[in-house]
């Protein structure tokens, strides 16, 4: 019997030792990573900057930097990319981008990289053949120090994939912008605590899925824009056409509509789009023709605001030839609105407590037909009040109650 006492209290102590001891090891191992910077702890190298990859120029062609740093390696092939992974950019300020390639079809990648309140990030320009991925982009000073900043610049470059880059903080125009590009993928590139815009300019053939910045077209021509989830955002475009818009999520409170199609923007599709708004919802605008616009839930946000607010669902004005199907519109003054448009399709659209369901404002020649206007009943059985049915349940359940106990009392009784 003492022989098991004894082994009991050995245990204990042995216990009592290890949890003193774990509780240490902790605290130590946790001071240990709080001296370390976030660059040692990641492993980034700096470099001196700039860091430009010419493959016209001798001195600075792909080969040349595989050779002489160490920063760069690889061979150029889909097998065995050029590599430039893990670099660390600090406070990098015109007239110089952190890193520049150019004049380039051999196959890179660029990941990894931590660039810190850089003006200019990467400048890709005439290249090919590459991918831009899980980069990180700080900006808290930049807009404070910088009038124009951008974090990845491409400029006449084709089939390159951006994809999984985070940018904290906010540049002073577009975060991300392609200018005469063609064959572009930008996925899942996300902006935190901040407001960010995705530029495209005279860029066709290219994809934005699964962002979360604004985004903006400017005479480009069969993207696809899908799957973005946009806060606070929007998409636009003018002068752009045969763009499909698919799937895209949109909350805003702003005064832009959730889609504008601003000018002279033809044969674009906007599919099964999912938009909340405090203003407008969609808006085609200014001399643009043969939109579809189809299979989109599009709801005003403030339910509660004063009945004269000019908000619309959708705004068409100064278009020809759109078609609006099965739309499903909630909430707005003006459900479905047109103005000086003409040879239109408006129908099999359902609009939801609306004030005016579908207007025409100087307008010919339109086709509606088959829509549903629904005004929200007052009760769950037409033409009852909610006040009326509560009485009227209350009544009956005391006279039930009163006949009940009358019946209790005469049997005892």
């Amino acid at each position: 019997m003492l022989i098991k006492k004894t082994y009991f209290k050995v245990g204990v102590i042995i216990s009592i030792f290890s949890i003193l001891l774990g509780i240490l090891l902790f605290t130590q191992s946790y001071k240990n990573l709080e001296v370390f910077s976030f660059k040692d702890r990641i492993k980034l190298s700096d470099v001196s900057v700039p860091i430009i990859i010419d493959d016209t120029d001798p001195t600075r062609n792909w080969s040349f930097c595989e050779t002489n740093y160490d920063w760069c390696s690889g061979s150029g092939t889909w097998n065995d990319p050029y590599l430039i992974e893990g670099l660390y950019f600090k406070h990098v300020g015109y007239p110089n981008e952190s890193l520049t390639i150019q004049n380039s079809d051999a196959v890179f990648i660029l990941r990894n990289c931590i660039l810190y309140n850089c003006q200019f990030g990467f400048y890709i320009k005439n290249a090919s053949n590459g991918i831009i991925a899980y980069n990180t982009f700080i900006a808290t000073e930049v807009v404070e120090w910088w009038s124009w900043s951008k974090a990845i610049d491409l400029s006449t470059c084709d089939n390159l994939t951006i994809n999984n880059n985070f940018i904290i903080g906010e540049y002073s125009y577009n975060s991300i912008e392609l200018t005469n590009c063609i064959n572009i993928s930008l996925i899942k590139n996300m902006v935190y605590n901040s407001r960010s815009r995705i530029g495209l300019y005279s860029t066709n053939y290219s994809k934005i899925i699964a962002c979360n910045m604004e985004l903006w077209f400017d005479e480009s021509h069969y993207n696809e824009i899908r799957e973005n989830s946009l806060f606070e955002a929007s998409i636009n475009l003018e002068f752009s056409t045969f763009n499909n818009i698919v799937n895209n999520t949109i909350f805003s409170q702003s005064q832009l509509p959730g889609i504008f199609l601003r000018v002279n923007c033809n044969n674009n599709t906007i599919f099964h789009n999912n938009i909340t708004t405090g203003k407008d919802g969609i808006m085609v605008w200014e001399y643009s023709y043969s939109n579809n616009l189809t299979e989109n839930i599009i709801t005003f946000d403030n339910k509660n605001r004063l009945t004269d607010v000019g908000d619309h669902g959708i705004s068409i004005i100064k278009g020809l030839y759109n078609i609006i199907d099965a739309n499903n519109i909630s909430y707005y003054n003006f459900g479905i609105s047109l103005t000086w448009s003409n040879y239109s399709i408006i129908k099999n659209n359902i609009l939801y407590h609306t004030r005016i369901s579908i207007t025409e404002t100087e307008c010919s020649n339109n086709f509606i037909d088959e829509n549903t206007c629904i005004e929200p009943p007052n009760s769950f059985i037409s033409g009852y009040s909610w006040f009326l049915l509560i009485f009227i349940f209350l009544s009956s359940s005391f006279m039930v109650m009163l006949k009940l106990r009358k019946k209790k009392f005469y049997f005892f009784t």
